[in-house]
Order: C-alpha cells, then structure tokens, then sequence
C-alpha cells in the first residue's frame, strides 16, 4: 500500500508540472504567428501616410516618374500595347528594358497586394518575415527574431530610399534575408526542393533590377558557400560536390530565366547607355570609347573612413545635406532647412546609422563566434564591403574591382554596399544575442566577462573621444563650404551642437545597455527582459533617427490630373 500511495503521488506531481508547463509551452509555439502580426501592426502605424492615408513620398525622383511615364501610359490606354520607347524624352529613351517581367512571381503579387497597402509596406513585411524565419532557422528564439527583425527593417537609410524614389534598391534589399535562408538551408539539405526555393528567392531579387544589390548578393552567396563546397573536394566527397554544384547551377540558370526579359534587353540596350561603350566629350567634340562611367564618375559617392562613424553618431558629419533645424540654440531657426551635412560626400540624402545596441551586440557575435566557418566567411565579406565603400579614398582597392570584375565599371556610389553591411551587421546581432543566452553567470561577474566588458567599455571611451574631439573640431566641409562669414559661423555652431547632442545621446544608450548587461550577468535579469530591455532600447533609438528623415507626402492621382491633363 505505501508502494502504491507513492506512486500516485509521484504520478499527480508530475500531472501538476505538465499542467503548469503546458500554457508556457502553447503560447510559445503560437509566438511565431503572434509576433510577426505585431510586426505588420507596428508598420502599419509607422508607414500609416502610405497604408491608411493611400499617399506617396513627394521625392524628386518620384515626381520625375510620373511626368516621364505620362505619354507611356497614354499611348498604352490608346493602343493597348507596351511602349519600347518614350520619344518625348532627352530626345528618346528606351522603355523596354525596364518593363516589368511578364512571368508570374512572389513580387508579382506583392505588387498587385501594395496596390491596396502600399508597395513598401508589403515589401516591408516581405523583408520582416524573411528576417524572422531565418534568425528561426539560425535556432534564435521567438523574442530574438522578433527584435532582429525591427532591428534590421528600421534602419534608417532604408526609409530614405523609398522616399526620394529609388524603390528598385529597396526592394532588392528586403529580399536579402529570404535569399541567405533559402542559401543556407540548400546547403544543409543539397536537395531539389532547398535549390528551388534559393532560386525563387534569387529570382526575385534580379527581377528587382537592381543589378549593383544583385551582384553584392552573389557574392555573399559565395562567401557563404565556397568552405561547404570546398569541403567536399577535400573529404573526397566527389558525388556530393557533383550533385550540389549541378543544382546550384541549375538553380542560378532558374533565377536568370525568371528574369530574362529584361535583364538580356537591359544588356542589349547597354552600349548606347550612360554606362556603356561610348561617350561624348564636350571638349573634343567627339565620341570616345569607353568601358562605362569614369572612375571619377562612379567614385563620387564614397564612404570615408571617418564616415563610419556616422554608423553610431548620426549626426557626426551633420546629418544629411538639408535638415530642418530642431535644437535649441537658434530658436528664430527652428523648422528651416539648413546645410549640415559636412563630410566627404557631394551632398546626402540619407542617414548611415546602424544603431549603437545593433553594433555593440554585432560585434559580441562576431567575436565570439568568428571561428565557425560561415561567421568568418560573412566577416571577410562584409570587410569587403566596407573597404569598397571606400571608393575614391582607398582607389587601389576599388580600382581592381572596377578594371578587372566584368560589368563592375558600370556601377557607381561604391557607398551602396554598405547598404548590404546593414543586413550583416543585422545577422551579427543574432549572435550576439545567442552569446548573452548561452553565458554562464555563476562565476565572477567581471573576470569571466573581460570580452563582454572591454568592448562595452571600449564602446564608453570611444564616446568621451568624440566629445573631445568636438571642442577642437572645425565643422567645415571637406573642400570648403559655400558660404561665409557669419552666415558660415552659425551653421558651424549649429553642427557643433548636433555633434555634441548625438554623442551626448550615444553615451546615454551605452549606459543603459551597459546597466542592462550589468543585472543580466549578476541574475538579477532573466534572458527574456534582458532581449527585452535591449530591444526596446534598439527600437526607439532607430526610429528616433528615422523621424529625422521626412518627406512631404501627396496624392499622386490628383497630381497626374492636375499636371498631366489630356
């Protein structure tokens, strides 16, 4: 009978932990749908102007598009047919290299769904599930990709792409976690349906017509692929490598034919383009050949290497070139747009900021994963696409690209792959999230934690440096500014006080993330509200700097009727 009576209570001990476990248990496995809906609520207040309010981004580029698309769109309401030419621009432009692509795809419907929510919005959302599913599939908790997924789709360049116009590049971008997953898991599986899925998502991403994104794509996938493939080579594995080289050939050939309409008329039409074989010269009065845009052409946009600062200091280099004035020492200047901008770059319409919790957490992860092959394989790749950046300041460099790399002449404003820097520094933070979760906190809080330690303090020292460096900084713009006298003197004050509020406000955020790390490691946190406590941080620090980067928004239906009546 005692037996007996210690086996039920055994029994109903253990029916009281399951029943105590099973609601943890069922809402867990409910947040993979739960939080990307928050996503999608969270954009929808954020982009409300485009989803609710049905308006556009009032960018020149996107004026331009309706006043050069005017006369196509009517000879297509008369005729029914496609235009291949637009004659009544710069004396002829051709069309039909940038036609959509007639076959059906992911992009197709979310341009058809973005007709009703925005195009932006769905690739938005597009860009947020990717993120989502692969930080998933990197094993990261639900709460980790959820933050990872905010953290990669705020950032703040990304919504200056979409409002000057250049939809194409965002697009291409937000297609990037999508074409890293389904690339990872074709090698972790190297089957037909792992290269399928990697060719749809590649296939979307050329379709965007972005080829300069395109071609920064490729060779991430190749910095992720060539040890695994190699590997195979070296363990002897011959029929291995066969089968996985022959689908993912296949699977490139797949992306390419997805595309093919425009891409293969986009290379028809290349010679007699800006960027092809030849050029006038308004001096000589003559054509010259030429493999595509000059060096000094292609370069005009380039990173500076202090300029990776403006990546944890917003407002390092003033911002960007035009911003309406929001301190407080000029009050009679408040909500006039002023030249703050000071860097290398012609002019820029665009903040580079990463985030100071998304650099401090990518760099814990590269650190301390940087011996797995597929950490060091997106560490060599992102040096490179730092060191391209680079452009005319490091022209050795990039000249080799530019000489050498088929098509690569054709390409310009090197700055732009620093766009793809985004995405990894993005993947990084994952890792560095996994390493805080993974800590072992029954020892010494800071000898077992020099690394986590010296690089938060690192992070601090960095940002005393600036302050210094403010007191003693010109605040004039490389080459010279345009203006003078005390006109000159304001806008230097007015840089300064931005200086010295971005750094001020970086110091803040390492403090307080510092704080959070400090209760994390001495267990006065748990996992969960230390994710928390960082992605909160991480969330409102971007879109703070987000509000920086405003446009006005219009009805374009009611500007093509008043501009462009019959």
């Amino acid at each position: 009978m005692a037996k007996g009576s210690k086996k039920q209570k055994k029994t109903s001990k253990e029916k009281k932990v399951v029943q105590k476990n099973a609601p943890v248990a069922f809402n867990r496995k409910w947040l993979d749908i739960l939080l990307p809906v928050i996503i999608a609520i969270f954009l929808v207040i954020l982009l409300k102007p485009l989803v609710v309010d049905h308006l556009s981004p009032q960018g020149v580029d996107v004026l331009a598009t309706i006043g050069k698309m005017h006369q196509v769109r009517e000879f297509h309401k008369e005729t029914g047919q496609r235009a291949l030419w637009n004659p009544y621009l710069f004396c002829g432009m051709p069309l039909y290299h940038r036609l959509s692509p007639v076959v059906f795809s992911v992009d197709t419907l979310l341009k058809k769904l973005g007709r009703w929510f925005s195009v932006v919005f769905m690739f938005y959302i597009f860009g947020a599930l990717g993120f989502y599913l692969l930080a998933r599939y990197l094993k990261m908790s639900p709460l980790v990709a959820f933050f990872g997924s905010l953290i990669f789709i705020l950032m703040p360049h990304y919504k200056s792409l979409y409002l000057v116009g250049h939809l194409s590049k965002f697009e291409a971008l937000m297609v990037l976690p999508w074409i890293f997953l389904t690339f990872r898991y074709f090698l972790d599986e190297r089957n037909l349906l792992s290269a399928a899925l990697f060719a749809l998502a590649f296939g979307v991403q050329i379709r965007t017509q972005h080829y300069q994104i395109v071609f920064y794509t490729a060779v991430m996938v190749f910095a992720l692929g060539v040890y695994p493939l190699l590997k195979d080579l070296i363990d002897r594995q011959y029929g291995r490598f066969a089968k996985s080289a022959g689908l993912l050939i296949a699977a490139v050939i797949l992306a390419i034919g997805m595309s093919a309409q425009p891409l293969f008329l986009a290379k028809e039409y290349l010679p007699y383009s800006k960027r092809g074989k030849t050029t006038v010269d308004v001096e000589q009065g003559k054509a010259k050949d030429s493999g595509g845009v000059s060096m000094k052409y292609a370069t005009q946009w380039s990173t500076h290497p202090s300029e990776i600062l403006t990546w944890l200091v917003p407002r390092f280099y003033g911002g960007m070139s035009s911003e309406k004035y929001d301190g407080g020492k000029y009050p009679r200047f408040r909500g006039q747009e002023l030249p703050t901008y000071w860097g290398h770059m012609p002019f820029t319409q665009s903040y580079e900021y990463m985030g100071v919790i998304t650099l401090l957490l990518a760099l814990l992860g590269l650190i301390a994963y940087r011996k797995e092959k597929s950490i060091l394989s997106m560490i060599i790749f992102v040096l490179w696409l730092i060191l391209l950046s680079f452009g005319r300041h490091l022209e050795w460099f990039y000249a080799l690209f530019y000489n050498y790399v088929p098509y690569f002449n054709k390409f310009r404003a090197p700055m732009m792959s620093v766009t793809v820097t985004y995405f990894v520094f993005s993947v990084f933070a994952l890792y560095g999230l996994k390493y805080l979760a993974d800590l072992k906190r029954n020892g010494d809080w800071f000898k077992d934690h020099k690394t986590l330690w010296y690089l938060v303090g690192g992070f601090f020292v960095l940002g005393l440096i600036l302050w210094l460096y403010a007191q003693g900084a010109s605040f004039t713009k490389a080459g010279g500014d345009r203006l003078s006298g005390q006109a000159l003197e304001i806008i230097r004050s007015i840089r300064k006080e931005y200086f010295t509020h971005d750094v001020l406000r970086y110091l803040i955020i390492v403090v307080l993330a510092g704080g959070a790390l400090i209760g994390y490691v001495k267990n006065k946190l748990n996992f969960t509200l230390l994710v928390v406590a960082l992605g909160l941080i991480a969330v409102i620090d971007l879109v703070n700097i987000q509000a920086r980067v405003s446009k006005k928004y219009s009805d374009v239906k009611r500007i093509e009727q008043r501009y462009f009546r019959p």
